[in-house]
């Protein structure tokens, strides 16, 4: 079991555009205890090893030493090579907006165990989620919510 203290986010709205009564023209800020995060970031640095030898090299997001612009210029290269041979091109995007919010943690934990990463790792990830609260301040009122599903980013 982790320190209760770390259970706790406190969200931060940041205001982006539009209208100011709309919860969509907000974009919310976790802010983690210290102690919370610099943990998360050696547990991660444990696993990081076992996941990404599982993860296909066309992935580059997220990864360490790889770059989204990689992709952009390999994208270019596509188009410009199709333009020059006047061959058909279709080319497909996925908005990945806001997947932190609805990822199934149980699918995170069974992913984690086929990538053979060790049951005690596991656990640990389990432990971060099983009891995660946001506290929101609002109006100058406060709120505690448990999150019962998505990640922290």
């Amino acid at each position: 079991r982790l320190p209760e203290q770390w259970d706790i986010s406190k969200v931060t709205l940041i205001y982006k555009k539009g209208n100011k009564n709309e919860c969509s023209n907000y974009r919310t800020i976790l802010a983690q205890c210290a102690a919370a995060k610099i943990f998360s970031i050696i547990i991660l640095a444990r696993i990081y090893p076992e996941i990404d030898r599982k993860i296909d090299n066309s992935q580059v997001a997220f990864r360490r030493g790889s770059s989204g612009l990689e992709v952009i210029h390999a994208v270019q290269l596509l188009i410009d090579k199709c333009n020059a041979f006047e061959l058909p091109l279709t080319l497909t995007s996925t908005d990945f907006r806001k997947a932190f919010d609805k990822i199934s943690r149980d699918h995170v934990y069974e992913s984690l165990r086929l990538a053979r990463v060790h049951p005690k790792y596991i656990t640990i990830v389990k432990n971060c989620y099983e009891s995660a609260k946001v506290t929101i301040r609002l109006h100058k009122r406060e709120q505690t919510i448990e999150l019962k599903s998505g990640l922290r980013q």
